[in-house]
């Protein structure tokens, strides 16, 4: 019987494997789970997959503060529109 050893499936998955599923999820699930992989690729000894981890980390940490930013934006406009003053 012929084995595919390159497609492994459930939680025995390499931590690359895991890591590669960035499309799931909001950008605040996604940043704190490539934190928490980060952090298992770091306990595991994988210096490289924690480094991958960490940069997806950033970017998503990237993507909450310019959605933050653009939050705040909006809600001056709301305030400045509702007080008759135009910004």
């Amino acid at each position: 019987m012929h084995q595919n050893l390159n497609r492994r499936t459930g939680p025995h998955r390499p931590v690359a494997a895991r890591c590669q599923r960035n499309g799931a999820g909001n950008a605040r699930q996604n940043y704190e789970r490539y934190l928490a992989l980060a952090r298992e690729a770091q306990l595991a000894g994988d210096d490289v997959e924690m480094e991958r981890c960490y940069q997806f980390a950033e970017h998503y940490f990237r993507v909450l503060r310019a959605a933050n930013a653009s939050d705040q934006e909006g809600k001056a406009r709301s305030h400045a529109r509702a007080s008759g003053n135009r910004l």
